[in-house]
């Protein structure tokens, strides 16, 4: 069973890292510059939020742009007017008010049991449809006096007892409703799923391939010194390629869990930083390197 969502409220850290930033947004969630997604780790859920969202001018004190906050009442409503159970979702984030997008996503809490036996998150058959070249998905609008509420379903996963379902509602002032930035998230989040990108959130090569001699492997192995290990949470091993403008680029990163001290990966040829750090984005450890060439 993934751990709960809703109650805890985590106030949000960051630290800059030449450039690059990740923010805790629950104890088991982060959103990190460069990789430009919201990821839950339990759940293996992502979100494509597009590299806006951690831009400068979106940020306000250096706090992120989403919060891992408890619903408001008038939140929660609209959800139980959608047709939603309460029993059968968390809540993954919502945004501040300084977010570009103005939204707050939920969870299905937990996929079909094979005995058949679970609460549907929502009856999608009474929504309606919409279609794209990106894909498809479910849709209602909701009027409630001076808000019209844009809500989305976004199937992360539809395998049989690995269901994953984030729903996404955006309130927008009704006399300005207009629905174009709502749904151009949704058709980008599509776009990832379509490519197989937020299948696989949790370890990601973020560049191409490599430029300079992609007929040659290049791994580098790397050990976290026993006194820096953490043994308790999840942390972020990222390689950062340094660039002219001071703000290093991130090439490659994983979600480590609690005690994991060792690994390698493959990566281009070329001069890296690699950190370990947490969620919100300290770093316990650093070291610089440039990979060796395998034979084949």
């Amino acid at each position: 069973m993934s751990r709960s969502l809703l109650i805890i409220f985590i106030p949000l850290l960051s630290l800059l890292i030449g450039g690059c930033k990740s923010y805790k947004v629950l104890p088991d969630s982060y959103i990190l510059q460069g990789h430009d997604y919201f990821v839950n780790i339990p759940r293996g859920i992502g979100v494509y939020l597009g590299p806006e969202f951690l831009e400068e001018a979106a940020l306000r004190d250096f706090r992120a742009p989403l919060a891992g906050k408890k619903l408001n009442a008038k939140q929660t409503k609209i959800l139980s007017e959608i047709g939603y159970d309460r029993k059968s979702y968390s809540v993954l984030f919502k945004s501040e008010p300084h977010s570009p997008i103005s939204f707050f996503a939920i969870a299905n809490s937990e996929p079909q049991s094979k005995d058949g036996k679970k609460v549907q998150m929502l009856n999608t058959s009474n929504l309606s449809q919409n279609t794209s070249e990106a894909g498809n998905w479910h849709y209602s609008i909701h009027r409630k006096r001076n808000t019209v509420f844009y809500h989305a379903v976004l199937p992360i996963s539809e395998r049989l007892f690995g269901e994953k379902y984030v729903g996404l509602v955006f309130p927008l002032p009704a006399n300005e409703a207009d629905f174009t930035e709502a749904e151009n998230f949704i058709k980008n989040n599509l776009s990832e799923l379509n490519a197989d990108k937020i299948q696989h959130v949790l370890s990601k090569t973020v560049v191409g391939k490599c430029a300079v001699d992609p007929e040659n492997e290049y791994y580098h192995g790397y050990i976290i010194p026993d006194e820096i290990i953490n043994h308790k949470e999840y942390m972020l091993l990222a390689a950062y390629s340094p660039v002219t403008d001071g703000k290093n680029e991130l090439i490659y990163y994983r979600v480590l869990d609690p005690g994991l001290s060792m690994g390698a990966f493959r990566i281009c040829p070329g001069e890296y930083i690699l950190h370990y750090l947490t969620l919100d984005g300290e770093v316990r450890w650093s070291s610089t390197f440039s990979p060796i060439p395998q034979d084949h």
